[in-house]
């Protein structure tokens, strides 16, 4: 499953229970959890547009050994741990600030673009708390926008390469 959020502008005249103050505008936030075997949306929620994307891992339905594959605006340790709790498999972009400690390393295909594929633990005592588990850090080179993209999975056996195909498929909820 690919899960996303689109905030969708509307006509203040005509849905004025819209209006958002930060654009002075109506509009809404549509969640999306789409499902990558069909293309075809599994959950969905409409929220207010001011609400944050990682709120939504609250609602959705979490199947086991099924993977999530998220943004970096998803990133929440304690939502993400209460995911692995249930089974459920998580693949999301991390942000640069997060602190970690290596626990291990593995040799990658660098002509894949990868750069790194690594086992390792959260380093500050709050994010420790929310997330006591081992995490797998996945860096993969983004040709085509030009970025490296760090990439967290709670899934220690699949191959460095299938974590960044999944995270490259995640762009499908954005095309749908």
């Amino acid at each position: 499953f690919a899960l996303d959020s689109s905030i969708i502008g509307l006509s203040l005249n005509l849905f004025p229970w819209g209006y958002w103050a930060r654009t002075r505008q109506a509009a809404l936030k549509l969640h999306l959890l789409l499902s990558l075997q069909g293309n075809v949306p599994a959950w969905g929620a409409i929220t207010q547009p001011d609400v944050p994307d990682m709120k939504s891992l609250d609602q959705i339905p979490i199947r086991p050994h099924a993977f999530y594959i998220m943004d970096r605006g998803y990133l929440d340790f304690a939502r993400l741990n209460r995911m692995d709790q249930a089974g459920g498999f998580f693949v999301v972009r991390c942000k640069h600030h997060v602190k970690f400690t290596v626990c291990q390393s593995r040799s990658v295909d660098k002509t894949k673009g990868l750069k790194c594929d690594q086992t390792v633990r959260l380093k500050t005592r709050w994010s420790k708390k929310l997330y006591p588990q081992r995490l797998r850090k996945v860096r993969v080179y983004d040709p085509e926008n030009k970025v490296t993209l760090g990439l967290l999975t709670n899934n220690f056996d699949l191959p460095a390469e299938v974590i960044a195909e999944l995270y490259r498929r995640r762009w499908r909820v954005e095309l749908f």
